[in-house]
C-alpha cells in the first residue's frame, strides 16, 4: 500500500494531469479492491469465530442441557426417595410424639386420679382418728360405764310395781278360754311345756292372735297356719307341735292342710255361761337375772248363779251372788288357787313358757 502511494507520488510529477487521474482512479480502485478482500477476510475470519464460538457455546449448552436433564432426573428421584423417606420420618416421628403425648395425658390422668385418692384416704384416716379418739372406749372406761350401769340399775327399786309395770305382758301369754275339760287338765297339776297337751298349747296360741288376723267365714272363723306358728314361738320358743285340730270357747278349729289353715265349726256347749276369772297377785325375779315367775289366783265365775267357786270345787262356793263387775278375787286369794308361771330368758331377751305349777 506505501510503495503504492510513492509510486503515486512519483508519477504525479511525470504524467500528464488527465493520465495521473487515470491511474489514480485505478489505484484506488486496486486499493478498495484490496481492502475490500482484506475486510471480507477479516469480516469471514470474524463470521467464523463468532460461529465456532456460537457452535461450541451451543454444544456446550446442548451437553449442559442433556447433562442438566440426566441430573436432574437423578437428582429428582433421589430427593423423591430423600423426601419420602424424610416424610416417613416425619410421620413416625409425630406418632411417636403423639403417643407420648396420649401417654403424658393418660399418666396425668392417672396421677390425678391416685391423688384424689390418697385425698380422700387422708380425709378419711383424718376423720376417722377424730372420730375413733372421741368414740374409742378403753377397757377402763368400758367397766366405768359398766360400773356407773350397776349403779343406776341399783338405784332403781324394783318393786311390785316395777314388775308389774315391765312384765306384766307375760300374763297374756298363758291366757286360755274356759273350758271345762281343757280347764280340768292343766289346772289340776304341774307341767313342763314340752309335757302341756298339743290342743292346750295351740289354745294358748289363738288366744294371742290379734282380731285383725281373723278372717270370717260362713261357718266361724279362719286362722292361717302361719300366725298361729308365730305366736308359737313368742309364747314357747323353737318347740316342736303338731297342726291339729283344738277348741276356744264353743269354736271347734279343724285344720285344713290343703290350705295350710285352721277353720272353726260353732259347736253346742254352755261355756259361756262359765268363765275364768285369773288376776296376777305377784312378779319376780331370780337373782341371775333369768328367769321371770308370774304369780296369779284362779276362780271359776257362773253367770247364772252369780257366784264364784274355787277351781274343781263346785258344790261350796266362795262368794254367791255377786255381779261379775263387783268381783275382787284377789282379796279371796286364800280362798281360791293361785298358780305360778316361770318364763326364762332366751340369747335375746326374750322370755318364753317353761313350766306351769300349782302353788297350792
Amino acid at each position: 500500500m506505501a510503495s503504492k502511494v510513492v509510486k503515486e507520488k512519483n508519477t504525479k510529477k511525470n504524467l500528464p494531469k488527465a493520465d495521473f487521474n487515470k491511474l489514480k482512479k485505478e489505484i484506488v480502485t486496486e486499493l478498495k479492491s484490496d481492502l475490500k478482500d482484506s475486510l471480507k477476510n477479516e469480516i469471514s475470519d470474524e463470521i467464523k469465530a463468532e460461529v465456532k464460538s456460537d457452535l461450541d457455546s451451543m454444544v456446550r449448552r446442548g451437553l449442559h442441557e442433556e447433562a442438566h436433564s440426566v441430573i436432574s432426573e437423578e437428582f429428582d428421584e433421589k430427593h423423591r426417595t430423600e423426601f419420602f423417606n424424610g416424610l416417613d420420618g416425619e410421620i413416625k416421628k409425630r406418632v411417636i410424639d403423639q403417643e407420648r403425648a396420649l401417654v403424658r395425658i393418660k399418666n396425668w390422668a392417672i396421677f390425678r386420679r391416685d391423688i384424689i385418692i390418697i385425698l380422700l384416704l387422708a380425709l378419711s384416716i383424718f376423720f376417722a382418728y377424730y372420730w375413733v379418739k372421741d368414740n374409742y372406749i378403753t377397757k377402763e372406761e368400758v367397766q366405768k360405764i359398766e360400773s356407773v350401769q350397776k349403779e343406776e340399775e341399783e338405784k332403781v327399786v324394783k318393786d311390785d310395781n316395777y314388775y308389774l309395770t315391765n312384765y306384766s305382758y307375760l300374763f297374756n301369754y298363758v291366757k286360755t278360754t274356759y273350758n271345762n275339760n281343757m280347764t280340768y287338765y292343766l289346772y289340776s297339776s304341774n307341767f313342763a311345756v314340752s309335757d302341756i297337751r298339743n290342743d292346750v298349747k295351740l289354745n294358748m296360741a289363738f288366744n294371742n292372735v290379734s282380731s285383725d288376723q281373723l278372717i270370717t267365714t260362713e261357718s266361724g272363723l279362719e286362722v292361717k297356719a302361719d300366725v298361729i306358728d308365730s305366736a308359737m314361738k313368742t309364747i314357747f320358743g323353737n318347740i316342736d307341735y303338731t297342726k291339729a285340730n283344738f277348741v276356744v270357747g264353743c269354736n271347734y278349729f279343724i285344720y285344713h292342710s290343703e290350705s295350710d289353715s285352721y277353720i272353726s265349726t260353732n259347736i253346742t256347749c254352755n261355756d259361756s255361761t262359765t268363765v275364768k276369772k285369773e288376776e296376777i297377785l305377784k312378779i319376780s325375779e331370780d337373782e341371775k337375772n333369768e328367769t321371770i315367775t308370774v304369780e296369779t289366783v284362779l276362780g271359776i265365775y257362773d253367770r247364772v248363779s252369780n257366784s264364784l267357786y274355787k277351781y274343781n270345787e263346785w258344790y261350796t262356793p266362795v262368794l254367791e251372788n255377786i255381779n261379775e263387775s263387783e268381783l275382787d278375787i284377789k282379796a279371796e286369794k286364800d280362798k281360791l288357787t293361785s298358780y305360778k308361771y316361770t318364763f326364762k330368758k332366751d340369747s335375746n331377751n326374750n322370755y318364753h313358757l317353761v313350766t306351769i305349777s300349782k302353788n297350792n
